[in-house]
């Protein structure tokens, strides 16, 4: 893309079947870009709406600011940096995520793979989800909030000192 049409892309939507596929200093609308077993790796994009996928390849994202941000890997795995959103989707369904991120809300979901997530300040709301795997919240210290959890054989972990509620299957710290 040319350096003058860099900064006023309305739409970019590219598929790979096994390529990879490098998207670095675009701003604009709309970005989906979306792999089956190639490499996504995202730098410096601006832009209202940008999806980040791959199926067995792995995605990375460094430097991104989105109104609404969707990562996921499959099989893969996701690695984020420098990430600034107003919602942000990160998910993976038997792969690994890492990411540091900041956004107002969050939504992190895996099936049997293991995400992480570090933030430098605290979401209005983070939602977790698993069926086996295992997940990480990483928020700055001294920081007030309040988690609801439920679940059938896992278990809920602080570094911070908390008091368990506990009303039927749901609890509180």
């Amino acid at each position: 893309i040319p350096a003058k049409l860099a900064g006023s892309i309305e739409r970019l939507k590219v598929n790979s079947v096994s390529g990879a596929i490098h998207a670095l200093g675009l701003s604009g609308e709309r970005f989906d870009l979306s792999s089956v077993s190639g490499t996504v790796y995202a730098q410096g994009l601006h832009g209202e709406n940008i999806e980040l996928h791959a199926v067995s390849g792995n995605v990375k994202a460094q430097g991104i600011s989105a109104e609404k941000l969707q990562v996921h890997a499959v099989s893969g795995t996701v690695v984020t940096e420098g990430i600034s959103a107003e919602v942000a989707k990160l998910g993976t369904v038997s792969g690994v995520l890492n990411a540091h991120a900041n956004a107002e809300r969050f939504k992190v979901n895996t099936t049997s793979g293991r995400a992480s997530l570090t933030v430098d300040q605290c979401p209005e709301a983070a939602k977790f989800s698993s069926v086996s795997g295992e997940l990480a919240f990483y928020i700055p210290d001294n920081t007030g909030f309040t988690a609801e959890y439920n679940s059938t054989s896992g278990e809920f972990h602080s570094d911070f000192p908390v008091a368990i509620q506990q009303d039927g299957k749901r609890k509180r710290s």
